[in-house]
């Protein structure tokens, strides 16, 4: 059985090897989901944030500042998680308006 996974990406600037990158979600047949996120099936059921890490990093070269971010449903745990699998949280914009900040796994 496949499972559904959301991937958010920002790698920075120019310099980002957003050429591996879409040869990479082409060859996951992903599909776009607005301005550098898209969603695509992972064939593993466990370990999904571990897999397409794995993956991912096989075939594009990221940088500390590149971020990536994927988002899938933890069928053991009945939650929705989130995981940097490149980078980290950076200030939002509306930060200063609210909340507090996170750490940069999600889960609920």
């Amino acid at each position: 059985m496949a499972k559904r996974v959301w991937l958010t990406y920002d790698l920075q600037g120019t310099k980002g090897d957003y050429e591996a990158l879409f040869t990479w979600l082409a060859n996951q047949k992903a599909q776009e989901c607005g301005d550098g996120v898209a969603t695509f099936l992972v064939r593993r059921e466990e370990h999904v944030a571990q897999t397409v890490l794995e993956d991912l990093r096989g075939a594009v070269t990221l940088t500390p500042r590149d971020r990536v971010y994927l988002v899938w449903y933890d069928e053991a745990a009945k939650k929705i998680r989130g995981k940097f699998l490149s980078g980290g949280r950076k200030p939002a914009p509306w930060a200063g308006y609210g909340g507090a900040e996170g750490n940069g796994e999600d889960e609920g």
